[in-house]
């Protein structure tokens, strides 16, 4: 900001400066009308000049948030769509455990019957505990990304805050 001020500070200085050598060089008497409202005219230019072109890259560097911001939203829909399909297939796990375990407590069940259902619960167990951990990493994944999108929200919040 301090070098912001600083070059609309030289860009003022400038204007004037040219605003008094050109009423020197083409005037010997003083200036019409006309001739002010030019001088004016081309000093309000000069003095505009660094606002207009701050604006501009405030405004390039806020399509560029909007831009990164709008993928990293995309990618989070994509996560969540994965973890969607990953609850999914935890839920089916879940039911096919239930399943071995109603095997394991009828009454009527064979022991090579229950031998299978143990089995079954064993491998079963083993991977959902590893589909479980794969769901703990997306998540994770989705919440670092969730904190990215909202810093460049923030971002863009307080460039159009500046901008104004």
């Amino acid at each position: 900001m301090k070098e912001f001020l600083f070059s609309s500070g030289l860009y003022i200085l400038g204007g004037i400066l040219i605003l008094a050598i050109c009423i020197k060089l083409f005037t010997s008497k003083p200036p019409t009308g006309l001739q002010t409202t030019l001088f004016l005219l081309f000093g309000v230019v000069l003095i505009a000049l660094p606002f207009a072109s701050k604006i501009s890259i405030d405004v390039k560097g806020i399509k560029l948030e909007i831009e990164t911001a709008t993928q990293q939203v995309a990618e989070l829909q994509q996560q969540i769509i994965e973890l969607k399909n990953e609850n999914a297939e935890l839920v089916s796990q879940i039911a096919m455990l239930n399943n071995q375990l109603g095997v394991l407590s009828d009454p009527h069940s064979t022991q090579s019957q229950r031998n299978t259902a143990v089995s079954n619960l064993s491998s079963g167990i083993n991977e959902f505990n590893l589909r479980l951990a794969r769901v703990s990493t997306k998540l994770d994944s989705a919440e670092t990304k969730s904190a990215d999108v909202m810093e460049n929200l923030k971002n863009i919040k307080v460039s159009k805050r500046i901008i104004k």
